[in-house]
């Protein structure tokens, strides 16, 4: 739900009955920049009401908590860690290039590599991670430095049903040429977090290609 000075607090007091615990991210902010777990049985709903609507950012968007699976918990339970699976629709059909995952570190509620969180290039056919752990401050990492597990021959779960979940994603907005889908593993399988416009630097700092001229190539066909 989106929370701004124009919301009703009934309607934050019927989101939180269903969901007493939820994420709360600033509307049109980025990197996940503020992002910050609500625990409402902690505190009193006008106390929550008041705390974001007198916040910096002044509008949120509030959502339901996903549970991720364990094996992708793993790497650090306090954040959902997610695929980014970039699509590009073409005279051929809709072609993926440039997967990467990313990990949050411990104590963050948010993986993004803007917030100091860890990505990793996917082999886009295989699923399995084929380079080293990065940061936007060009530290890297063979395994992950809280949980300490390698990076490098990782297979990313129901690979091909992910990727067959971001064409089915693509297709529903016929009128974007590109999306970069996060996705996140649940027990019920894999789940659309957010649509971007998305972005190839991480892809190809963890790659150490260059990939401006195939990005240009899917962009143009």
């Amino acid at each position: 739900m989106l929370l701004d000075k124009d919301t009703p607090i009934d309607d934050l007091k019927h989101f939180a009955e269903k969901h007493p615990k939820f994420i709360a991210k600033p509307n049109k902010g980025s990197f996940g920049a503020n992002t910050s777990i609500i625990d409402t049985s902690n505190s009193t709903i006008p106390s929550v009401y008041n705390h974001l609507i007198k916040a910096e950012c002044h509008s949120w968007i509030l959502e339901e908590l996903i549970t991720q699976t364990d094996v992708m918990a793993a790497f650090n339970p306090d954040s959902v860690n997610s695929i980014r699976i970039p699509t590009f629709r073409t005279n051929d059909g809709i072609k993926i290039f440039g997967c990467f995952m990313r990990s949050g570190r411990k104590g963050s509620v948010v993986d993004n590599a803007g917030a100091g969180g860890i990505f990793m290039k996917i082999d886009d056919e295989t699923g399995i991670i084929s380079s080293d752990g990065y940061t936007e401050k060009g530290e890297s990492y063979t395994m992950h430095p809280d949980s300490k597990i390698q990076f490098k021959g990782f297979q990313i779960p129901q690979w091909n049903e992910l990727k067959n979940l971001a064409i089915q994603c693509h297709h529903e907005l016929p009128h974007h040429k590109y999306i970069g889908w996060d996705f996140v593993l649940t027990k019920d399988g894999w789940v659309l977090m957010e649509g971007n416009w998305g972005q190839y630097l991480c892809q190809q700092v963890s790659s150490k290609e260059p990939m401006k001229n195939k990005f240009i190539q899917l962009i143009k066909n």
